[in-house]
């Protein structure tokens, strides 16, 4: 992670390695954080986008 940007976090990685990230962020924000704080109300969800620059990003499909 390179930084947060208000409510989002600016990865850096090679870009074939784009489509392991939905699988990690689902263990470590998702079930981890399910886990670690069961008294949370709602599921701790979010989104993926990709792109060259903050600003050219594209929704990443976590289901493919």
């Amino acid at each position: 992670m390179q930084i947060t940007v208000h409510d989002s976090m600016v990865f850096e990685l090679p870009e074939e390695n784009v489509q392991k990230l939905p699988p990690f962020l689902d263990h470590w924000v998702v079930d981890r954080v399910k886990e670690k704080y069961s008294w949370l109300p709602v599921p701790f969800d979010y989104d993926i986008e990709a792109g060259p620059s903050y600003g050219e990003v594209k929704e990443i499909n976590r289901n493919a």
